[in-house]
């Protein structure tokens, strides 16, 4: 009889590849002005490739360590210390995204997403119900916008909730790097702050396909149902005009 112990196999860890993913590097290369150092704009595709590996646990950390000739530190800078203006750089992949070509009759799509997370450190993290595990744990929040259609679907902008114990502690606040300007905001309200971006021009006019919501209920006193939905308390679709006598989003006296 055999009586050898099996050594457990050691995990394999994917290893992020060296030279640029064609695909990746095409669709980064439009977006390297706005990081005019050379290894900024490196690092930005490092990080991207690490996100999109099969990496289970992906912090800069871990990442680090599968990625060839890159180092947590270079990745906590691009992500916390490093200059660079991220609304503008979701301003100009968002009108990258508009020039593929397009089914038409489009919906934006608004959720709220939470992300188990151990520590207290971390943006945001606090004891808060998080979907992806079904219960209250500790975790981060986010709102999110998407385009979707009949052919492709992809972001439009995301919104970390801060919860109200976060925004009036000034000590979590700077360890986090949580800026100075912002300040408590509901779900909803973040959503439809998203729905601002979405829509003005300087956002590259997503609703302008023809675009429909569907998400929160909170948004019926700003935008008018579609034709023949039903009206159930619930999520529903509306149209991305006003309703009759409706204040937008961010008018004086809202």
């Amino acid at each position: 009889m055999n009586t050898r112990k099996l050594q457990p196999q050691q995990e394999r860890m994917p290893q992020v590849p060296q030279s640029p993913l064609p695909e990746l590097a095409e669709f980064l290369a439009p977006l390297r002005v706005q990081f005019p150092q050379g290894p900024s704009a490196e690092t930005l595709r490092q990080y991207v490739s690490g996100l999109l590996s099969e990496h289970p646990n992906k912090n800069c950390d871990t990442l680090a360590a599968v990625m060839p000739e890159m180092s947590e530190q270079q990745l906590q800078y691009l992500l916390t210390d490093m200059v660079w203006d991220e609304q503008a750089l979701n301003r100009q992949r968002v009108a990258q995204m508009l020039s593929l070509s397009s089914a038409g009759d489009g919906v934006l799509i608004f959720e709220d997403t939470g992300f188990e997370k151990k520590g207290h450190h971390s943006a945001g993290v606090a004891r808060q119900y998080t979907g992806t595990v079904g219960k209250i744990t500790n975790g981060q929040g986010t709102v999110n916008c998407h385009y979707a259609e009949r052919t492709l679907a992809w972001p439009v902008a995301t919104r970390l909730y801060v919860p109200a114990g976060w925004v009036g502690d000034e000590m979590r606040r700077k360890r986090a790097h949580v800026p100075k300007d912002v300040v408590f905001a509901t779900k909803a309200e973040l959503a439809l702050a998203l729905l601002d971006e979405a829509t003005r021009g300087g956002q590259a006019g997503v609703c302008d396909r023809r675009c429909r919501l569907w998400g929160y209920p909170q948004f019926s006193p700003w935008v008018s149902r579609a034709p023949g939905t039903p009206h159930d308390g619930g999520a529903g679709q509306f149209q991305c005009s006003p309703g009759p006598g409706a204040r937008p989003p961010g008018a004086p006296g809202r």
